[in-house]
């Protein structure tokens, strides 16, 4: 699953695995994908919460770029 977000006026793109729990997050540059973090997610809710944002995000109908 994916999603993305805008943060300080670039695109973001998040990467979630749920079935691992871990989340990496990528910054769009003009010819190339910067790695900002990925990490473990702990709790339940948070996962969820992540799910629920990557359910939003494929609904939507325009993209952001």
């Amino acid at each position: 699953m994916y999603y993305e977000e805008y943060y300080n006026n670039k695109i973001r793109i998040n990467l979630l695995f749920a079935d691992v729990k871990f989340k990496v997050v990528l910054e769009k540059r003009e010819k190339y994908y910067l790695l900002i973090t990925g990490y473990y997610i702990n709790y339940e809710y948070r996962l969820n919460k992540e799910i629920q944002k990557a359910n939003l995000f494929s609904q939507q109908k325009t993209p952001l770029d």
